[in-house]
């Protein structure tokens, strides 16, 4: 049987008490309500609505999802199933899988509800041509329905500051002006790699501005800024 000790008033030291199975299986496993509960709040599936009973599907999908990933964890740190599900260890896995998840069930869902792929499709799918896609993983790339090259959409960095005088301004590049990072206060970071000396050496006395450079998200104090940003001119043409 399980046992524990406990206190009683007046009562010099422990006793020793018969104690059910159920306690020592919660203080063995109690973490796992903290991880769940914390997975839900990172992954959850949940939308905000006023239909109660939505709230309770999507909570207990919720739950299916984090038990079906645990219970691949474990299979995979086993050896037990495909090779594939040990990528789902490594950094950002639960993501990863929940992804891979999601795009599995729809093509699960179109599978079963598209049987003639040379007829019309379904009313709840669009009804326009296919876009181009590489991934060779969704339902219409497995079925060679997409045709042409995927060109991602290029990313271009445009930053949003507010000036002294109060104007807005965008820029894809480094201003002429100090602005406020509105990130609060930070130590120079011109100061720190000009300094010598460890980490604490460096950060005493070391000035701590509010304000900097948007483009490169570093705080400059005035005095390195009216001498010469250096990530300035590293940046420059």
């Amino acid at each position: 049987g399980h046992f524990v000790q406990r206190s009683g008033r007046g009562q010099q030291g422990r006793s020793t008490f018969a104690a059910p199975n159920s306690q020592r299986d919660y203080a063995r496993h109690f973490n796992a309500v903290d991880r769940n509960d914390r997975d839900s709040a990172d992954y959850t599936t949940s939308l905000r609505t006023n239909r109660w009973y939505l709230r309770v599907f999507f909570w207990l999908l919720d739950r299916c999802v984090h038990q079906l990933y645990v219970t691949m964890i474990y299979c995979a740190q086993n050896n037990i199933g495909p090779e594939e599900w040990s990528v789902y260890q490594k950094k950002h896995g639960r993501r990863r899988f929940q992804i891979d998840l999601g795009r599995d069930l729809m093509n699960y869902a179109i599978r079963n509800s598209w049987t003639n792929m040379d007829g019309p499709k379904p009313n709840w799918m669009r009804q326009s041509p296919p876009l181009p896609c590489e991934c060779n993983k969704c339902f219409f790339c497995l079925n060679s329905l997409t045709t042409g090259i995927d060109h991602k959409r290029q990313k271009r960095t445009v930053t949003h500051f507010v000036q002294h005088d109060r104007t807005r301004t965008k820029t894809v590049g480094c201003t002429d002006k100090r602005v406020n990072l509105g990130k609060g206060t930070s130590y120079c970071k011109q100061c720190y790699r000009e300094r010598t000396g460890t980490k604490e050496e460096k950060l005493d006395g070391i000035a701590r501005p509010a304000m900097g450079c948007p483009s490169c998200d570093e705080t400059i104090c005035k005095k390195c800024w009216d001498k010469g940003y250096d990530m300035h001119r590293k940046k420059k043409p």
